[in-house]
């Protein structure tokens, strides 16, 4: 075997190749002081192929940096295999699961109107509620991977977390699956409209003047009419997406609904959009704590936030 001592290499968990997949990369192994061609790609990942990575105590195997797209697309592409595969550790599939979803959704922001991303988005979100209903630890395994940092790629993939499982609190179960797969849909894209404001009003550090809120408030309308465009996206999927600012007693946007007129998803959507733009780093404010933040969303609630739901937030992140 050839090695090739020039180029660079990333490590991959053999656990994270699914059984029986094709390749589109070389995987390679380390030996001496270079990397060994181990397997090529278009191959087969079997069963006989792990076994006996384990019991030669390979746990590791190593791609070129070149491949790093095929891989991330690899994983993605088999993210339901590795989603429910008992043999795969929590931390790998949370690791898996909010890579792809940021992927997906930076993805979208960057090419909104390319239809295929919108259907991958679709199939992320229905991965992230897969793995989210397996129990309590997939829920933190997720949070510590959370970024103080505000993008609003990451953004989508917190709020999606937080509104799944608050759905699931609230009552949605496996007998409302559809609906909770809808859900993620709509939080894991509700800014997508946010592609159609000017990036300098986005993420400008300061306040913004009445004009560039004309344009703001427009975001959730822009989304909506960009969902409506892929029909993978489900009807229900358009509700977070157009009600995500709207506030009980009407001083939301973008049409000023009052609370019997907001569906229980805009309110899910609500609370845990606020959630996580506090507790990030924003261009024009410094991330909270999150004793900080529940507190003063506490001072929302009935105003601008359901209470009920709020509450039942609250204990969801206190462990209760």
């Amino acid at each position: 075997m050839k090695f090739d001592e020039e180029a660079d290499y990333v490590p991959v968990q053999i656990g994270s190749i699914p059984l029986d997949s094709i390749l589109s990369f070389n995987l390679y192994i380390q030996k001496n002081n270079g990397y060994a061609l181990y397997r090529e790609k278009n191959l087969e990942f079997t069963a006989e192929t792990k076994s006996r990575l384990i019991a030669n105590k390979v746990d590791c195997l190593y791609i070129m940096q070149t491949d790093t797209q095929r891989y991330l697309d690899f994983i993605e592409s088999n993210l339901s295999t590795i989603v429910s595969d008992p043999n795969t550790s929590v931390d790998f599939k949370s690791k898996a699961v909010y890579e792809c979803a940021s992927k997906v959704v930076f993805d979208v922001l960057q090419q909104p109107d390319v239809g295929e991303n919108l259907v991958r988005a679709v199939g992320v979100a229905q991965n992230l509620v897969d793995f989210l209903m397996q129990g309590r630890e997939p829920f933190f395994k997720l949070l510590t991977r959370a970024t103080r940092d505000y993008y609003t790629y990451n953004h989508s993939v917190h709020t999606c977390t937080y509104a799944v499982v608050l759905a699931k609190k609230a009552g949605y179960s496996m007998t409302n699956r559809t609906m909770l797969d809808d859900l993620a849909t709509g939080i894991l894209i509700h800014d997508i409209g946010k592609s159609r404001v000017p990036e300098e009003i986005i993420n400008k550090p300061g306040p913004l003047t009445p004009e560039e809120w004309v344009e703001i408030r427009k975001h959730p309308q822009h989304g909506l009419d960009m969902a409506r465009n892929i029909s993978a996206v489900r009807p229900l999927s358009y509700i977070p997406i157009l009600q995500h600012h709207e506030k009980l007693d009407g001083s939301g946007y973008p049409n000023g609904l009052h609370d019997k007129d907001i569906h229980i998803f805009g309110k899910i959507a609500a609370i845990v959009d606020v959630f996580d733009a506090m507790t990030t780093k924003r261009s024009y404010a410094p991330a909270k704590s999150y004793f900080d933040t529940l507190k003063e969303m506490l001072t929302m609630a009935d105003r601008h936030l359901d209470k009920k739901l709020l509450l039942e937030f609250i204990k969801l992140l206190t462990g209760r």
